[in-house]
């Protein structure tokens, strides 16, 4: 797909930032790009099964790095396709998984226009992203209740 044709510009990100989809966290990889919209991102698997495309799950998005972890954001698989040609010899496969951010709630709405705004690269756009956080006080509001959020999954 060419860049004309996406509706929201894609960032690269900024060091190592990664996907762990929910469903049984069995395709936890590196994010290629993400946008307000979406992201794409590869990972290593035996499995030979791809999941279907229009499938709903959701998905962490996380960074060790930086300490960033946004959880259980909705999302549907847009596709999920093998990146390598087969070789009997390989046992593992590389595979790219594309997905498209669903209902989002206002925390993750701005939680995610705070990971693109810090943590990707520049790139050129003519379109002002929604809702990017400019407030500290809004960001730490948003931080301490995905804390919260956090420790309540944990107990």
């Amino acid at each position: 797909m060419s860049t004309e044709q996406r509706k929201y510009v894609r960032f690269s990100c900024k060091g190592d930032m990664f996907a762990a989809l929910r469903d049984d966290f069995k395709k936890v990889g590196k994010i290629n790009d993400i946008s307000i919209k979406g992201i794409a991102f590869s990972y290593l698997s035996e499995i030979n099964q791809v999941d279907s495309d229009d499938h709903n799950t959701k998905v962490d998005i996380f960074n060790i790095e930086n300490e960033f972890y946004l959880s259980n954001v909705p999302c549907k698989i847009i596709y999920d396709v093998t990146d390598t040609a087969p070789d009997e010899g390989m046992f593992v496969k590389v595979f790219k998984c594309g997905l498209h951010f669903e209902d989002l709630s206002k925390m993750q709405l701005d939680l995610l226009n705070f990971l693109i705004k810090k943590y990707t690269g520049k790139k050129r756009s003519t379109q002002k992203m929604p809702g990017i956080l400019d407030n500290p006080f809004e960001l730490n509001k948003s931080r301490r209740i995905l804390h919260e959020i956090q420790k309540y999954e944990k107990d």
